[in-house]
């Protein structure tokens, strides 16, 4: 069907009609932007999150015993 579709299209180019596209640092700039904001509020929410205050003691890790071999 895709050859199909393409053999129907045809293309004159013409030099009267100019397509002017936007520069490519209006795509880029924006972009970049949002994704440095992103990351810095989320590094912030991160700085801001509550942690365990320094003089509790640690917990002791959780052991599972999934394979003991004493009977």
């Amino acid at each position: 069907m895709h050859y199909t579709g393409m053999a129907a299209v045809s293309v004159r180019l013409d030099d009267r009609l100019r397509a002017d596209g936007l520069p490519a640092s209006q795509f880029v700039v924006p972009l970049a932007v949002a994704i440095m904001a992103v990351i810095a509020i989320g590094g912030f929410v991160l700085t801001l999150s509550p942690q365990e205050p320094a003089d509790t003691p640690a917990r002791e890790p959780l052991r599972v015993k999934l394979f003991d071999r004493r009977t």
